[in-house]
């Protein structure tokens, strides 16, 4: 059986942060979701994050071994910088081999938690989709494309190759809302 892929939407995604505590863990999370959705990246590149590939200046992150070991670099929106800049002020330094998102001792996490978290944050906020860590992707990828930003910036936030590669994954997303805006978009 083949998910239909839900997108959530802008204020769904708002909820969940707002379910976010205020302890460790809570501002992590609050702080992986926003980054994850707002640079649209999959839960492992996120959790591959170490401070060192956080190019502030640059507005941009480092992605070190993407899907088929790829690496880029990616926009990071000045919203999602502030989160960013917010949680490594506060999370403070765990050392060299601490990844930006971790436990209170620098340790990794673990994605399947993470799904768990997301499942959770999304039942506390009142969300009734199906829940998953992708899903952060599949709707900043989907929203950024409703605003209007040009294919080719969301074909290198993602990471895909081909920019066809980007528009079967919008249209898998939208396919209703975007089919004819995709069929008239020149590639």
């Amino acid at each position: 059986m083949k998910w239909i892929r839900e997108v959530l939407t802008v204020q769904e995604v708002g909820m969940m942060m707002a379910c976010c505590r205020r302890s460790f863990a809570g501002k992590r999370n609050r702080a992986l979701i926003y980054v994850q959705y707002r640079c649209v990246l999959r839960i492992s590149e996120a959790l591959h994050l170490m401070p060192k590939d956080y190019r502030k200046e640059q507005h941009c992150l480092l992605i070190r071994n993407g899907k088929g070991g790829k690496s880029r670099t990616v926009h990071v929106p000045e919203d999602a910088r502030r989160e960013l800049d917010h949680w490594l002020q506060y999370r403070g330094d765990l050392g060299p081999k601490a990844p930006i998102f971790c436990t209170p001792e620098g340790a990794h996490l673990d994605k399947t938690n993470c799904n768990k978290t997301y499942k959770m944050l999304a039942n506390k906020a009142g969300i009734d989709k199906r829940i998953h860590t992708h899903q952060m992707r599949y709707s900043g990828a989907s929203h950024m494309f409703r605003k209007g930003v040009r294919m080719d910036l969301i074909q290198g936030q993602l990471g895909h190759t081909k920019v066809t590669t980007t528009g079967i994954y919008l249209l898998e997303l939208d396919p209703t809302e975007r089919l004819n805006e995709l069929e008239n978009t020149k590639w």
